[in-house]
């Protein structure tokens, strides 16, 4: 099951998902990252509680950071969940997420 949590302070919004981010909660997943990308100019995304990520999860966020930098806004992973990480690390992802080592355990 998908959950989802949102706080707002300063022009900055901190997203916070738990549960699995596949395929079956992609639409919500894009939804909610729309209206994010909509409110404020600072994000930060919380995948300390994600269970399970698929392509569909990783395509989500991808594209999450990628209009953030289109529209010079600040997007940054401040956790990340095992399940996250391994994904990561197993499609060489740290440069799109910001990381700065190649085990993906730092975040910028």
């Amino acid at each position: 099951m998908f959950t989802f949590n949102v706080s707002a302070q300063n022009n900055h919004l901190q997203l916070v998902f738990g549960g699995e981010l596949t395929i079956y909660s992609a639409s919500a997943l894009f939804n909610e990252h729309i209206k994010a990308l909509q409110m404020e100019d600072s994000i930060s995304l919380d995948l300390s509680e994600v269970e399970e990520i698929d392509t569909a999860g990783a395509q989500i966020l991808l594209f999450l950071f990628a209009e953030a930098a289109r529209q010079e806004k600040s997007c940054q992973l401040t956790a990340f969940s095992e399940a996250v990480g391994r994904y990561i690390r197993l499609f060489n992802l740290q440069s799109h997420f910001a990381l700065n080592t190649t085990d993906g355990e730092s975040i910028t």
